[in-house]
C-alpha cells in the first residue's frame, strides 16, 4: 500500500467487522490513476487476489473494464462528493470481466481538502444473469398468454410505475423507510439511502452493525421508546404510532423525529419485523419531550380491478359471485357455489383460503394471497387475490371481499413482480394510514391541484374530488398570513433550478374551519428542457407537536417556581470540575449563600471535611456506572457551623448535557435521635440479657429444689413425676441460655436448642447410645421465644415417652427427630420409634395421661395440629405456623 499507515483501517472493531463482511470495502488515494490504501478481505477474493501486497503496484483503473469508466466516477466524485449504487464492468487478477454495483464517498478533512476515496462493491453478475432471464421468461410468457393475462400485467406495471414514483417522493427528502427485527440488539433489516442526508450516516453502517439504532435514541427517550414497541408488539397490534423521540446525529447533534411504523407477521400471524418510516419533526419540537398519541385509522387507498369477485358474510357464507369468478373456479352455476361456507369448506381450509378470509374479518385488514386452488368441479387454478373487510354505510363489518384473477400462464414471471408491489403498497398504505398525505401541483397557484392523496379527507376534511375538480384551491385553504411564505418557497426553488425543497411550517385551513399547522417537503417535476412543469410533495400534520411546544413554553415558569419551591436543597453542578451550575432557593437558605456566591464555587467546599479529589472523581465515576447513589455527609454552612446531610446523587441529562442532580436533606435532628434510640436499645438489650440470665438461673434453684424433695420422697410413682418435671423445667431454662448466649435477643436458633435438649435427655436418663440410636434430620431456623418453649416441650414430652416406653427389656431401637420448614410459612416436628407401638392409639382430644395431655395444650397454644399413628412404632407428626397469628 501507498500512504499513510494512519489511513488504514486499524482499529479494532472496525477491523473485526470489515474482515467479517462479505461486501467488498476499499480505500484509495486521489490521484488520476488511483492507489489502494487498504481493503477488506472480501475485496481480495472477488477481485482473485492472494494478500494486499499483490495490490501495492496495482492501480485503481486497472480494475475497470474502462478506463474512462473510471474517470467519469473520479469526477462525479470531484463534483457532489458521493456516489451510489452504479452498475459498471469491472475486471479481475485473471482479466475476467464481470458487473459491479460501485458507491463511493470522497472522504475530507476538517478544512474540506480531500484524503481519500471509500467504497464498496458488489458482485452483481449473477442478479444481472438472472434478471436477463427473467425477461426471457417474460417475453415467452407474454407471447403464450392471452389478452386477459396481457392487460393483467400492463395494469400491474402501471401500479409499480406510479408506486415507484410516489416511492421515490417519500424517501428523496426527509422521510426515511427503515425495517428494524423485533431483536432490538440486531441490525436494521432495511433503511433507505437518504438517512445520510437525515442523520449523516451511510445505510451501510445500519446495515452492517456498525451503528446500532438504539444506541442513537437520547438516553432519556430510550425506556420509554421501548417500553411502547414492546407493549404494542404485545397486544398484537398490527400498527405503531410512536411519540416523537430523539436521534443522535454523526456530529453530535440530536433531531426530533416521528415514528410510524406497521407489524409485520407471517402467515400464522406471529410477528417477524417492523416495516414504517421516521422523518424530521425538529424544527417544531426543538424543547418538547413527548407529544399526545395521533389517531390514525387504516383505509384502503388502492382500489383493485380484479376479474372474479366473490363475497362473504361474517359466517363465511358466499352471498355474491359474479359470472368470472364461476369460469375460474369451473362451477356449473351461482347457485352451487354458494352451497359451499368458506370457513368451513375442507379444500378452501387446504389451501389457506378460509384462513385469509378468517385474518381480513378479524384484523379488519386487507390481505393480499396468491396460490394454487383444485375445485370440487375438477379445475386447477393459480391465482392472485386481494381480500378486503366489507364495511356498510354505518361502518359496521358485514364480511369480506375477494377480488381474484387468474395468474396461471403467467405465474411464474410474474412471482417477484407481484411481490414487489405488494411490499409497495404495504408501504403506500402506511404513510397513507398517518398523518401524511400526498399533493402535487401545478405551477400556477391558481389552477387545481392535479393529484392529491385519498387520506385527504381524513386530514382537511375536504373530497378529493373538490380538490381536483378545482371547487378548492390549495393556496386559497391557506393561512392569509402564510400564504406568500409558503408560496414564495416554491418560487424561489423554481427560480434557482432546485429539484428538492421544503417549505417553512405554515397553516392551512379545515373544512370545519379551524387551521392546522403542516409541514411539506417537495420535488419540482420539469420536461426535457427543464422547465417546471408541476410539483410533487409530501404534507405532514404537525398541529399538536405546535401546540404541545407551546403548553411547555406556558408550563416552564411553573416548573421554574416548583423547583424553587421544594423543601430539598438541589444542587445541579459538572460531573468532571465537580462546579455548582445552579441551586434552587432551599439550598441557599440551608447553606447561607447568596446565588451569586454559590455558583461556580466547587462541591468539596460545602463538607465540613477536606476531600480527596480522587475521592470526589471516585464517587462521581460510581455514580456515573450505578446512575445514582445515597450518602450521608456533615455539612457546613456559610458561618461555619455543622450540620448532618444525607445527600443522594443522581446523573441526569439536562438540556442534552450530562450533570450531576444532589437533592440534600438536613438530617441533623434525625441523626441525633438514631444516636439516642441506639443507646437505649443498647441499654434495653443489656437489660434483658440480664433478665434471661436471672430467670434461667431462678429455673437451675427450681429443679435443685425438686431434685432435694425427690430424694426425701419413698413413692416411686412420685419420684418418677419429680424426674419429669425438672427435665420439663430445663427444657424451658435451655431456651433462655440459648438468648442468654445468642447475638440476637428476639430468636432462638432452633437447630442448635434441640441437638442440646437431645443430649440432656440422653444423659438425665442414662442412655446407652449402641441400644437406643437417636437420628436428627434438622433444618436451620429461627423461633422467637413465644414458639420455642412450647416447641421444646412438646419435643422433650415426646422424646421422653419413647426414651422411657418404646423399648422395654433393654430392647435395642431407633427414634427419628426431623425438623422442617414447609411452604406458606410453616414448619414440621415429627418424632418417630421403631418400638412397640401405640395399642391402643390414644385419644389426644380426651386423653388424661399427663404427659399427652401438655402436648395437647401446648399445641393448642401453638395452633397447630397433631397427627398420631401407632402402626409399626409410634409416630406424631406436628405442624404449626412460624408466624402468629394477626388478629
Amino acid at each position: 500500500m501507498v500512504m499513510d499507515h494512519k489511513y488504514i483501517f486499524t482499529s479494532s472493531n472496525t477491523s473485526s467487522i470489515l474482515n467479517n463482511l462479505n461486501t467488498a470495502i476499499f480505500r484509495t488515494t486521489l490521484g488520476e490513476k488511483g492507489k489502494f490504501i487498504d481493503v477488506n478481505p472480501a475485496f481480495l477474493k472477488m477481485f482473485g487476489y492472494d494478500n494486499k501486497a499483490d495490490l501495492g503496484s496495482l492501480a485503481v483503473v486497472d480494475i475497470y473494464a474502462s478506463a474512462a469508466d473510471r474517470d467519469k466516477m473520479r469526477e462525479e466524485l470531484r463534483s457532489k462528493g458521493f456516489l451510489r449504487d452504479r452498475e459498471i464492468l469491472l475486471k479481475r487478477k485473471n482479466n475476467d470481466v464481470f458487473t459491479g454495483r460501485v458507491s463511493s464517498v470522497l472522504v475530507k478533512d476538517e478544512a474540506g481538502e480531500g484524503l481519500y476515496i471509500d467504497g464498496v462493491v458488489d458482485d452483481i453478475s449473477d442478479q444481472k444473469n438472472q434478471a436477463d432471464a427473467l425477461i426471457a421468461a417474460e417475453t415467452e410468457s407474454r407471447r403464450l398468454t392471452d389478452a386477459a393475462a396481457e392487460a393483467a400485467l400492463s395494469h400491474l406495471q402501471d401500479q409499480q410505475s406510479e408506486l415507484l414514483k410516489e416511492r421515490n417522493v417519500f424517501f428523496s427528502g426527509p422521510v426515511v423507510l427503515i425495517q428494524w427485527p423485533l431483536d432490538e440488539t440486531k441490525s436494521l433489516i432495511h433503511i433507505t439511502e437518504n438517512v445520510k442526508e437525515l442523520l449523516g450516516y451511510p445505510a451501510s453502517d445500519f446495515l452492517t452493525g456498525k451503528i446500532h439504532y438504539p444506541d442513537l435514541v437520547h438516553e432519556e427517550d430510550r425506556v420509554e421508546l421501548q417500553a411502547h414497541i414492546r407493549k404494542v408488539l404485545r397486544e398484537g397490534a398490527a400498527v405503531m404510532f410512536i411519540h416523537p423521540y430523539r436521534l443522535r446525529k454523526k456530529d453530535g447533534d440530536y433531531i426530533w423525529v416521528q415514528d410510524y411504523g406497521q407489524v409485520q407477521k407471517n402467515e400464522t400471524g406471529e410477528a417477524h419485523g417492523i416495516l414504517g418510516y421516521i422523518y424530521d419533526v425538529t424544527e417544531v419540537k426543538e424543547s418538547q419531550k413527548r407529544i399526545a398519541d395521533s389517531e390514525y385509522r387504516y383505509r384502503s387507498l388502492v382500489e383493485n380491478s380484479p376479474t372474479g369477485i366473490l363475497r362473504i358474510d361474517r359466517d363465511g357464507n358466499i352471498v355474491e359471485v359474479n359470472k368470472k369468478m364461476l369460469e375460474l373456479l369451473g362451477s356449473p352455476s351461482k347457485e352451487a357455489t354458494q352451497t359451499f361456507n368458506m370457513f368451513t369448506f375442507p379444500p378452501l381450509m387446504a389451501a389457506g383460503i378460509s384462513g385469509k378470509f378468517h385474518e381480513a374479518i378479524d384484523e379488519k385488514k386487507t390481505t393480499n394471497f396468491a396460490s394454487e386452488y383444485k375445485s370440487s368441479w375438477g379445475k386447477t387454478v393459480y391465482f392472485q387475490v386481494v381480500i378486503t373487510p366489507v364495511i356498510d354505510s354505518g361502518g359496521a363489518l358485514i364480511g369480506a371481499q375477494a377480488n381474484m384473477e387468474d395468474v396461471s400462464p403467467t405465474r411464474l414471471a410474474e412471482t417477484e413482480k407481484i411481490e414487489l408491489e405488494r411490499t409497495h403498497l404495504e408501504e403506500r398504505n402506511i404513510f397513507m394510514a398517518g398523518p401524511i398525505m400526498i399533493v402535487k401541483w401545478a405551477v400556477s397557484a391558481e389552477e387545481p391541484i392535479t393529484q392529491i392523496s385519498d387520506n385527504v379527507e381524513s386530514i382537511l376534511g375536504y373530497t378529493t374530488d373538490a380538490f381536483l375538480t378545482g371547487d378548492i384551491l390549495y393556496s386559497k385553504i391557506i393561512h392569509p398570513e402564510d400564504v406568500k411564505r409558503a408560496r414564495d418557497s416554491a418560487k424561489k426553488a423554481i427560480s434557482m433550478g432546485l429539484d428538492l425543497f421544503d417549505s417553512a411550517p405554515y397553516r392551512i385551513r379545515h373544512k370545519q374551519g379551524h387551521y392546522l399547522w403542516v409541514n411539506d417537503h417537495s420535488t419540482v417535476n420539469r420536461d426535457q428542457n427543464g422547465v417546471a412543469k408541476s410539483i410533487t410533495g409530501i404534507v405532514w400534520d404537525i398541529s399538536n407537536m405546535i401546540k404541545a411546544e407551546e403548553a411547555l413554553k406556558l408550563t416552564e415558569q411553573t416548573y421554574q417556581e416548583l423547583f424553587n419551591a421544594i423543601t430539598e436543597a438541589i444542587f445541579i453542578h459538572d460531573p468532571d470540575t465537580f462546579e455548582i451550575l445552579d441551586v434552587n432557593e432551599t439550598a441557599l437558605h440551608m447553606y447561607g449563600y447568596s446565588r451569586d456566591e454559590i455558583i461556580g464555587i466547587n462541591l468539596e467546599l460545602l463538607s465540613q471535611h477536606p476531600i480527596d479529589p480522587s475521592a470526589l472523581r471516585a464517587l462521581m465515576e460510581l455514580i456515573k456506572k450505578e446512575g445514582s447513589h445515597t450518602a450521608e455527609i456533615e455539612a457546613k454552612r456559610n458561618d461555619g457551623s455543622r450540620f448532618w446531610v444525607e445527600v443522594k446523587f443522581r446523573y441526569a441529562s439536562i438540556h442534552g448535557e450530562k450533570r450531576i442532580l444532589a437533592n440534600v436533606r438536613d438530617i441533623s435532628s434525625r441523626k441525633q435521635y438514631l444516636r439516642d434510640l441506639e443507646k437505649s436499645a443498647q441499654e434495653q438489650e443489656l437489660l434483658l440479657r440480664e433478665v434471661h440470665h436471672r430467670v434461667k438461673n431462678n429455673m437451675q434453684v427450681i429443679i435443685s429444689l425438686l431434685n432435694l424433695q425427690a430424694e426425701y420422697t419413698q413413692d416411686s410413682n412420685l419420684f418418677e413425676i419429680f424426674r419429669e418435671m425438672q427435665n420439663r423445667i430445663r427444657s424451658m431454662a435451655l431456651i433462655h441460655e440459648k438468648l442468654f448466649r445468642s447475638k440476637s435477643m428476639s430468636s432462638v436458633d432452633f437447630a442448635n436448642y434441640i441437638n442440646s435438649l437431645t443430649f440432656e435427655l440422653i444423659n438425665f436418663y442414662a442412655i446407652d447410645p449402641k441400644r437406643i440410636r437417636i437420628h436428627q434430620k434438622i433444618d436451620e431456623m429461627k423461633l422467637n421465644i413465644t414458639k420455642a418453649i412450647p416447641c421444646g416441650l412438646i419435643v422433650n414430652e415426646l422424646i421422653t415417652n419413647a426414651l422411657k416406653y418404646a423399648f422395654p427389656e433393654k430392647r435395642e431401637g431407633d427414634i427419628w427427630l426431623s425438623v422442617r420448614t414447609l411452604e406458606r410459612n410453616s414448619a414440621e416436628i415429627e418424632i418417630k420409634d421403631n418400638g412397640i407401638g401405640l395399642d391402643p392409639l390414644p385419644d389426644f382430644s380426651t386423653t388424661r395421661t399427663m404427659g399427652l395431655r401438655i402436648v395437647r395444650i401446648l399445641t393448642e397454644q401453638l395452633g397447630g395440629h397433631l397427627e398420631i399413628s401407632g402402626d409399626q412404632g409410634a409416630s406424631f407428626t406436628l405442624r404449626f405456623n412460624l408466624e402468629d397469628d394477626q388478629i
